[in-house]
């Protein structure tokens, strides 16, 4: 029986984990002491802090972080006092918000599932929701967003960070040879734009299946929902060379009226 991309992704986190992909580490207690100092401030897209009115007072709130797992953002929420629920499809990103929180005397609620996915969610409204770097792993965003809306409060905050769909234009093997090129269209999908036998050769077989979603897909999807967006920040990845161009993520703060 053919895996459905969110059976595939699973698994593919998982061996990220082992890998040490750089959103799977937790933070040390070093970082920790750092930003315990600067109010645990936090980033969904590796670096740039959110505006710090974008969260305010969490203490006591009710807030679901879906594609966060990892022992990052989970656990900085939790120990700023909020109630934490940590929905993720990777079961290993979900030992290490467990992990973290255990090794710092905070609690974290875990749920395997997709984000894509009804029965996924629990029966619950929150304050927050919080969407990591992760809707680039689900083939069809427009299933996320009525999801996240029906299980927030009313005038509670959705808070989402993405890809910036530019990030597919390129041609992958020449960007390994530090040229960009550009080859694939928007929305781009690792199914249907590239070939399997390239997407093993150039990306690796045991890699997450990606897609580029467009921005209408993005906002309108949101706003759609009914949501109302109220901000957005960017990040220039400095890790890329894309990143010396162009904000290779961003992230959005919505607030749900309905």
């Amino acid at each position: 029986m053919k895996k459905s991309v969110s059976e595939i992704n699973s698994k593919a986190w998982d061996i990220e984990v082992e890998n040490e992909h750089w959103a799977t580490i937790p933070i040390s207690t070093e970082e920790l002491e750092k930003l315990e100092q600067e109010g645990f401030p936090i980033s969904l897209t590796g670096s740039r802090y959110l505006p710090t009115d974008w969260l305010g007072e969490v203490v006591g709130k009710d807030i679901l972080c879906v594609a966060c797992g990892g022992g990052q953002q989970t656990l900085l929420l939790a120990l700023k006092g909020a109630n934490v629920t940590s929905l993720d499809n990777s079961a290993r990103q979900l030992d290490r918000d467990r992990e973290s929180a255990s090794k710092h005397q905070v609690v974290v609620e875990t749920i395997l599932g997709s984000m894509d996915s009804a029965q996924s969610y629990p029966n619950h409204q929150y304050d927050y929701i919080i969407l990591g770097m992760g809707a680039q792993f689900v083939e069809d965003i427009s299933k996320v967003f009525p999801l996240i809306q029906e299980r927030l409060k009313t005038n509670g905050t959705f808070i989402g960070a993405f890809v910036n769909p530019v990030c597919y234009l390129f041609d992958w093997e020449a960007y390994e040879n530090n040229k960009m090129e550009i080859k694939y269209k928007v929305p781009y999908s690792d199914l249907t734009s590239i070939s399997q036998i390239e997407r093993v050769r150039v990306i690796g077989e045991d890699s997450p299946v990606e897609f580029g979603h467009s921005l209408e897909q993005i906002f309108r999807g949101v706003t759609q929902a009914g949501m109302i967006i109220h901000d957005y920040i960017e990040e220039f990845d400095a890790k890329e060379k894309m990143g010396e161009y162009f904000p290779s993520y961003f992230s959005i703060k919505a607030i749900n009226k309905e």
